[in-house]
């Protein structure tokens, strides 16, 4: 018996069904060119129909990998919620290339105060919490909550640094 979108079927040799699938895919969640040819593979589309759909998908700006890792970047870097690798392995996981993705994270550590960020989401998150009462327990809990989200010691000392002065 045929699996659902076999490669016998019309459908799945047809630029226009893919490119479909792409724009419906596409309107669901943000993704990359890679994850996009992936699904594509999966639903048994040949590579030269694959290859027509994601150029149409280029062509008409639904498809911009840098554009996509722009956004991310700068959604997790500003609001304080990743750094580093993990906004990487976010990226990656929606099929951004590599190239994008060092472009997108030099761009926007450029331009956002990581650490200004990072001390913004402490007090937010942890109104409670005093860098200069020195709690041990709290400190660790503190700083391996964000050691997880990507930052480094480096960027968390420098916003303890920055709450201890007020700003």
């Amino acid at each position: 018996m045929f699996k659902k979108h076999h490669p016998v079927n019309d459908k799945n040799n047809n630029i226009e069904h893919a490119f479909i699938f792409c724009g419906r895919s596409i309107s669901f969640k943000f993704q990359g060119e890679s994850l996009l040819r992936k699904k594509l593979a999966d639903r048994c589309y040949s590579p030269d129909v694959i290859d027509g759909a994601i150029t149409l998908c280029r062509d008409y700006g639904y498809l911009n990998d840098r554009r996509l890792a722009d956004m991310v970047a700068e959604n997790l870097l500003s609001s304080g919620r990743g750094a580093g690798m993990r906004v990487r392995q976010k990226l990656q996981r929606l099929g951004v290339g590599a190239d994008d993705i060092a472009a997108a994270l030099a761009a926007q550590s450029e331009e956002i105060d990581v650490v200004g960020a990072l001390s913004d989401n402490i007090s937010r998150k942890y109104p409670d919490f005093d860098p200069a009462q020195r709690d041990p327990k709290a400190l660790q809990r503190v700083c391996g909550h964000y050691q997880r989200k990507g930052y480094s010691w480096t960027q968390i000392s420098g916003a303890f640094k920055r709450m201890a002065q007020g700003e």
